[in-house]
């Protein structure tokens, strides 16, 4: 394997736990258990981190993918206005993950 290939792998794999952790973070806050809230926040500093690394890691983007990235970047920061409504107390942070969720679902859709 190449080492681009090895660091994609890795960089997907944190992903995937960032979103891992912004799921049972959402569970646990939910059931107002109060530890939680950091787990979420947690993992949306890491899905913010991970779109930053990808955006610079992209070299030489043509329009559609300086589009796709910059609303990657942007939906990104949905989650961390999630974390800091939960700290605040609001329910507000339902309606911004579920934003997150079913924008990032179309974009999948829209990369392939």
């Amino acid at each position: 394997m190449s080492d681009t290939s090895i660091k994609s792998k890795i960089v997907r794999n944190i992903y995937v736990i960032a979103l891992v952790c912004i799921l049972v973070g959402s569970v646990g806050h939910f059931f107002e258990q109060k530890p939680f809230k950091y787990i979420f926040s947690f993992g949306a500093l890491i899905v913010i981190l991970n779109h930053l690394w990808i955006m610079y890691q992209t070299r030489h983007p043509d329009f559609r993918q300086k589009r796709l990235l910059r609303i990657n970047l942007f939906l990104s920061l949905l989650p961390a206005v999630a974390a800091y409504s939960m700290f605040d107390g609001t329910t507000l942070w339902i309606v911004l993950l579920l934003i997150y969720a079913l924008v990032t679902v179309l974009l999948s859709f829209r990369n392939k």
